[in-house]
């Protein structure tokens, strides 16, 4: 009996993948043949690339077709390759493509539940609503003090730092965080109060996202095999981490009532909504963690490149450096203030230039929610026309543009001065927070607590890379972000010294 069920098994599963590997051959979608089981992406399933490493070979190979038809595992994807398509998805035709393929049950992870990023339909866009007034250029230049106060407290923290060479990404993220949960939660995260500890608070965050965690390969999952994600009801914010976030919201929304505080921060704002749409501890703690999904990991990544490209390329440091000197030269001597911080171009450039040399996301993967059709216009493209209906994804190229060489010359060169006009560059290419309705909310804090930090450790510090760092970077292959798989060591020189 039990050998009958197994072979009835094995043969469904024979079946399934018989046809749903003509899923795209039948549509007249070019496409590489899938495997049983791991479709396209075996090499990233096994461990030996990244699944951006793995699409990048399928995107190179299919040369001037404007999509292409790929499985991750045994879910058929539409590959984007054409720009004009790109725009389709995340511009135009945004209704039509409206939700990420990134889903959590809100019942079963009630903190992560509501971020913004996996909410869909309605729900998304009311949330959006909600907490786009948190993001204004006005909020931010409210928070503003507070990241400079962080930034200042980075610079004692390298200042004194025993070791000659640092880890930088383990410095990044001490800064990321602190800022996050001074913004996010209303205190302190003593990640600059010791060089061999780690805070509670770091400890929280690394347990959210390390690779190599169980959250960090639960989230691994469900950006691979998003189905099987849906089947094991994945949890990425653990029932011991959400009481830790809820007592700490908890704790900080009573001390704020009795001794009538007000900050200004993301965690005030949040307290009014609450109070407008009577939230509950654990929605308040949700929105917290939304903001910190946006502020911390993926702009630590970010700030790791930023200064190691600057390390490598030190006459970029000295540009920097005396844009910051022009600056405080102007304002009689002052900080840098919020406004001063877009007046910085080769800073500018600089960040724009790492987000497009390692971008800390390779993929945006979005889902189809109604029938649309595409046929390229440009010529530099295959005619040829692609039928989409409800429940088929389709996945922005973003670090396959990147790389391209028909949109950037010589694209593993660290060049800055492609980037000096960043407003006037193509969205629908480069697009490192996304495009469109759906890009990241957390876009304008990301951006300035990387301008403040960058530019107080170049305006103090020479930056050069240790010998005990390991070149090439290798990146982590099973993180869902890009991170370095190795220590990225840095040596901070004080500026004059000899």
């Amino acid at each position: 009996m039990l050998l009958v069920l197994l072979t009835t098994l094995i043969v469904l599963i024979v079946l399934i993948h018989k046809i749903r590997s003509y899923y795209w051959e039948n549509r007249h979608v070019p496409g590489p043949k899938p495997w049983p089981f791991v479709g396209n992406i075996a090499e990233h399933i096994f461990g030996r690339k990244t699944l951006g490493q793995v699409l990048m070979k399928i995107y190179r190979k299919y040369d001037g077709y404007p999509f292409v038809g790929v499985f991750r595992a045994m879910t058929p994807c539409l590959l984007i390759r054409d720009p004009d398509f790109v725009n389709e998805i995340a511009v135009k035709n945004h209704k039509a493509f409206y939700n990420n393929d990134f889903f959590i049950d809100k019942k079963n992870d009630p903190i992560m539940g509501q971020n913004p990023f996996v909410l869909r339909d309605q729900e998304w866009k009311e949330t959006r609503q909600l907490i786009t007034p948190g993001f204004t250029s006005g909020k931010m230049k409210q928070m503003y003090p507070t990241t400079f106060k962080v930034s200042e407290e980075l610079v004692r923290f390298v200042a004194n730092h025993p070791d000659n060479a640092i880890e930088i990404q383990d410095l990044t993220r001490r800064y990321t965080m602190e800022n996050v949960f001074r913004l996010a939660f209303g205190i302190e995260g003593k990640g600059f109060d010791s060089y061999v500890e780690r805070s509670e608070f770091m400890n929280i965050a690394i347990k959210l996202l390390e690779p190599g965690s169980l959250n960090g390969i639960l989230q691994q999952l469900n950006a691979v095999v998003p189905f099987l994600g849906r089947f094991l009801r994945v949890r990425l914010v653990s029932e011991e981490i959400e009481r830790k976030l809820t007592d700490i919201v908890s704790d900080v929304k009573k001390y704020r009532e009795l001794n009538q505080v007000k900050g200004n921060d993301y965690f005030e704002f949040i307290l009014q909504i609450a109070k407008e749409k009577s939230l509950n501890i654990t929605e308040i703690a949700a929105h917290g963690v939304m903001f910190f999904f946006d502020g911390y990991e993926s702009s630590a990544i970010v700030f790791t490149d930023l200064l190691f490209n600057l390390a490598m390329n030190p006459k970029y440091q000295r540009k920097i450096r005396d844009e910051i000197k022009r600056i405080e030269k102007e304002n009689q001597g002052n900080p840098i203030t919020y406004e001063e911080l877009s007046e910085m171009k080769w800073l500018d450039a600089c960040l724009y230039e790492s987000l497009r040399t390692r971008p800390f996301l390779d993929i945006l993967v979005k889902c189809c929610t109604q029938p649309f059709e595409y046929t390229p216009s440009n010529p530099k493209f295959k005619k040829m026309t692609v039928k989409l209906y409800p429940g088929d994804t389709v996945i922005l190229p973003y670090s396959m543009f990147m790389k391209d060489e028909s949109y950037f010359k010589n694209p593993d060169v660290f060049y800055p001065e492609r980037m000096m006009d960043n407003e006037n560059l193509n969205k629908s290419i480069f697009f490192p927070f996304g495009n469109g309705p759906r890009i990241c909310i957390g876009q304008r804090f990301g951006l300035m607590q990387l301008k403040i930090g960058a530019a107080q450790l170049i305006k103090n510090f020479d930056i050069s890379l240790s010998s005990k760092t390991k070149l090439p970077l290798k990146l982590n292959l099973f993180h869902f972000l890009n991170v370095p798989q190795d220590k990225v060591l840095l040596e901070f020189k004080k500026v004059n010294e000899e």
